[in-house]
């Protein structure tokens, strides 16, 4: 994307709150001294079962300005599955998930998916997870008790529009 820079930060450890503490601590430091980050967001996934301190994180980002906390649930592989088709039942655990991926993408692993077959069909993806989004949870904004749905098209309308 031209014109834009995107740090990618893990946390080590996956918690939903220590995301959001690390999210705080790097909106506080900025990208260089007095050059503050214009948007950070928090990509947690739910999880099967949730992650015991989404709550806390969830009531913590919601605090801060400039921080957004988009929620993948049960987890972010149900993002790539929106590239492919729009499912709506609930899965029952992460595996499920993965399983139901690879109908779509048979040679699908876990942290590899290729952007030469996902990017062709990201407007689909975005259409289908607002659709979920309106249909199924009523446009929710806390995705804790939504299985399926997902908030990353958030963050890929963002970069296209701010690329333009």
């Amino acid at each position: 994307l031209p014109g834009i820079r995107v740090h990618v930060m893990a946390s080590d450890d996956s918690e939903p709150i220590n995301v959001v503490e690390l999210a705080i601590a790097k909106k506080k430091k900025g990208v260089a001294p007095g050059l503050p980050y214009s948007q950070i967001w928090c990509v947690i996934d739910v999880e099967i079962p949730p992650h015991r301190t989404l709550g806390e994180a969830w009531d913590k980002a919601a605090n801060v300005d400039g921080l957004e906390l988009i929620m993948t649930n049960p987890s972010f592989e149900y993002w790539f599955l929106l590239h492919f088709a729009k499912i709506v039942t609930q899965f029952q655990s992460n595996t499920d998930l993965q399983a139901k991926l690879k109908q779509f993408h048979p040679k699908y692993k876990k942290t590899r998916i290729g952007s030469n077959i996902l990017f062709p069909l990201t407007k689909s993806a975005i259409k289908r997870s607002k659709e979920v989004l309106k249909e199924q949870h009523n446009n929710a904004e806390d995705l804790s008790d939504c299985n399926p749905s997902t908030h990353v098209h958030k963050i890929v309308e963002y970069l296209q529009s701010a690329a333009q």
